[in-house]
């Protein structure tokens, strides 16, 4: 009995197919000439628009909308993970303390520069001066911890050899280690 019905659905499943495929669409048919034989060319007919393009006006300042679909592999959330391909895209809006060059060499970005300790239990960053967020809002030492402190608290791997970032004043943190890790300047 329960062949029959599988059967029957198969059945009717193939039917709904043919008739699908066998809908109305506008196809015009064109003797094509030849020499020897003629043969028949069907095509469909599509109206044709043009349009004149102009050049855009550039846009300053506005909202970029950035949608990313993946669901946040940690407690933070997707801002603490931007890996490839989003990292690439998040590059423009948000920035590290450094960031390292192709050829090796790191670039002082939201840091104007660093200190390791000598025997490499911490580093202390000094912070650019007069940075604003896109809001207005201000780029401090405060600021920075915060952002830090996220990332130690999701438990992210670019900083499982920090213990904690102290505020020594309005512009300058220090990233105490647990064990000195030689790509802390390249995930800061």
């Amino acid at each position: 009995m329960v062949k029959i019905v599988y059967l029957a659905l198969v059945i009717l499943l193939v039917g709904a197919f043919l008739l699908t495929g066998c809908g109305n669409s506008a196809t015009t048919t064109t003797p094509l000439k030849t020499t020897s034989t003629s043969a028949v060319v069907t095509t469909t007919v599509k109206p044709v628009t043009t349009t004149t393009a102009s050049a855009p006006t550039p846009q300053y300042g506005g909202t970029l909308r950035l949608i990313d679909d993946r669901p946040p592999s940690a407690a933070i959330g997707w801002f603490a993970e931007p890996g490839p391909p989003a990292g690439s895209f998040l590059f423009p809006m948000f920035e590290g303390l450094a960031r390292a060059q192709y050829d090796g060499t790191i670039k002082p970005l939201l840091a104007s520069s660093w200190d390791l300790s000598a025997d490499l239990s911490s580093a202390t960053f000094h912070l650019q001066k007069n940075v604003k967020f896109h809001d207005g809002s201000d780029f401090n030492a405060t600021v920075a911890k915060w952002n830090l402190d996220q990332y130690i608290e999701a438990h992210m791997p670019a900083v499982k050899d920090v213990s904690s970032v102290d505020v020594i004043d309005d512009s300058t943190i220090k990233i105490n280690l647990i064990k000195y890790l030689y790509t802390l300047l390249y995930d800061v």
